[in-house]
């Protein structure tokens, strides 16, 4: 019976990510061998990144009911892709990108029916179990029951030999999130980047969305106060797209979005001075693009950036974020440092086409 793959994702950030693997795959040896299920964890945000990139999920779960209840919707999701594993006899593999509850369901699939799993975006770690919560777990246990290991970074690579794993099962491929902008930027229309007067701000973490959208509100206010001159854009997360608007006091340079479809994401980095974000993504999108960068939280498990004194701050501190802005944001940037040469997916595909019969 021939093997096949299974590919699974369920947050827009998994998809973005996966997204060139897949298209890729489509165009190799493979393309007959490998299914596609979603779980739905971001369900209002899936639907137009499906389109955007023409990916059609053979199996698409229901979604959680209770998605806020993070042992609810790993319950869930573990049972309908056991559903999946079930009925598809013949799938051997299991591939999950990053930390989400979705990798940490398949990581238990994986392990309890004996499936080989294939972590992409593997060995990143903050070493802080509850920064992020609970993205640190879920990728430990993911790196726990992979049968390989994709790392972005020689970093990553490092922190999963530490772990005691063997390193012919880890290879470094760079970030696939940057195949990902490489695909858009060949799409994209706008390429007129000699008006960067664009502050681009996101957030969706939990411990920020909980505990920090007053304290973001406030620094966004009077930033854009002290700045006149420039436009403040914030691209809301459905999570916690009310709150913002609720928090943050109204200037004509403040401009709050609902979230955007990937090329319209893509191409304000066109337009922007400075990023900030508590999102890994939108981080090496930026950094790769020699943004300067305010990374609002905690920790990272980002931080190879700083030893090339690349300019960000990692911090949630008002101060601190506001004397980082004052001090980068009439400078342009010369340093740089790349998460890729957007071609992860290809090194990916050769490695599943040479081991996978």
């Amino acid at each position: 019976m021939s093997k096949k793959i299974l590919i699974v994702f369920g947050t827009r950030p998994e998809i973005i990510k996966l997204a060139p693997l897949i298209l890729t795959l489509k165009n190799s040896a493979l393309q007959n061998k490998f299914i596609v299920a979603c779980t739905s964890q971001h369900e209002d945000l899936l639907d137009i990144q499906l389109e955007y990139w023409g990916i059609k999920p053979d199996y698409y779960l229901t979604s959680s009911s209770n998605k806020g209840n993070l042992i609810r919707l790993l319950s869930h999701s573990i049972s309908g892709i056991q559903d999946i594993i079930e009925q598809e006899i013949s799938i051997e593999y299991i591939i999950v990108q990053g930390d989400t509850n979705t990798a940490l369901a398949c990581a238990n699939i994986a392990f309890l029916n004996k499936l080989k799993l294939i972590h992409i975006e593997a060995g990143l770690r903050s070493f802080d179990l509850n920064n992020p919560f609970p993205e640190e777990f879920n990728r430990k246990v993911a790196s726990i029951a992979s049968h390989f290991h994709f790392a972005p970074t020689e970093t990553s690579k490092l922190n999963l030999l530490n772990e005691g794993i063997d390193p012919s099962k880890i290879i470094v491929t760079g970030n696939t999130v940057i195949d990902a902008l490489y695909l858009a930027q060949k799409r994209s229309l706008d390429h007129n980047n000699n008006h960067r007067r664009n502050i681009l701000i996101t957030f969706h973490r939990r411990e920020n969305i909980e505990n920090n959208i007053k304290s973001i509100a406030d620094i966004v206010y009077e930033l854009a106060e002290q700045y006149p001159n420039f436009n403040f854009v914030w691209i809301t997360h459905p999570n916690c797209a009310n709150l913002v608007k609720l928090k943050t006091q109204v200037l004509n340079n403040i401009q709050i979005l609902d979230h955007l479809p990937y090329l319209q994401f893509i191409n304000l980095y066109n337009t922007a001075k400075m990023i900030i974000t508590d999102s890994g993504g939108v981080s090496e999108e930026a950094i790769h693009l020699g943004l300067p960068i305010i990374i609002f939280r905690v920790t990272t498990e980002r931080k190879e950036p700083i030893s090339e004194q690349y300019p960000m701050i990692i911090s949630v501190d008002k101060n601190s974020v506001i004397k980082f802005f004052n001090e980068h944001i009439n400078i342009i940037n010369e340093t740089r440092y790349s998460y890729g040469e957007g071609n992860a997916s290809q090194i990916i595909t050769n490695w599943l086409c040479t081991n996978i019969n």
